[in-house]
């Protein structure tokens, strides 16, 4: 009497073409596939849009001669307030993530509640943790006036220029440090009320 003999005769996405005959999986993007005897093993990574390379700072930590208006909240966190009146700084201070070498962007989020310029200028730290000392400073930024876009309390952002952190040495489970510092009093910055910003957002490499 014949053996019975049963095997794949045809697959297929779910929706799509039959496939029959010799048929190859291949693994994709962050997919990988391991075959052993009659079993094949599809394994999942996580892939890059999970955002592991991005560390967004809200004020409530890490700002200096500035109070938290708990007035005004975004995303979970409320506004620091720069004075439209004299010079203001606030610092964040981010972790650099596993594997990252290097800073691809720094965006600062603020509310646009005028159509005028802020005058500002930003120092950047890295701080060697299991030393707890600064391994490098970057304060070669100028101050610049950067537009603030509308005036309706929208949240606008504008990404911090690479030269103001291009000299600090990024490592693997280092702390970076951008500090934001307005001169209100100076006649370049015309925004003529209180900046307030509301996160910065680290991007690593």
């Amino acid at each position: 009497m014949p053996v019975e003999q049963r095997h794949v005769k045809t697959i297929r996405k779910a929706g799509d073409t039959k496939l029959k005959k010799d048929v190859t999986l291949t693994g994709g993007t962050n997919v990988t596939l391991t075959q052993s005897g009659q079993d094949i093993s599809i394994a999942a990574a996580a892939g890059g849009d999970t955002n592991d390379n991005v560390v967004t700072v809200h004020p409530g930590v890490g700002f200096s001669d500035n109070a938290v208006n708990p007035d005004k909240f975004f995303n979970g966190g409320s506004e620091i307030p720069f004075s439209a009146s004299s010079t203001k700084n606030w610092y964040t201070t981010a972790k650099v993530p596993s594997g990252m070498t290097s800073i691809s962007s720094v965006r600062v989020y603020f509310t646009g509640e005028s159509t005028g310029n802020v005058y500002l200028k930003f120092i950047s730290q890295s701080i060697n943790v299991d030393e707890t000392e600064v391994a490098t400073e970057d304060s070669s930024d100028s101050n610049t006036a950067y537009p603030s876009g509308s005036s309706d309390g929208s949240v606008e952002f504008f990404t911090v220029p690479a030269a103001a952190y291009n000299l600090i040495e990024v490592v693997e489970n280092y702390l970076v440090s951008v500090r934001i510092i307005r001169s209100a009093g100076d006649s370049l910055d015309t925004y003529n009320t209180e900046w307030n910003t509301v996160a910065m957002e680290y991007t690593f490499a």
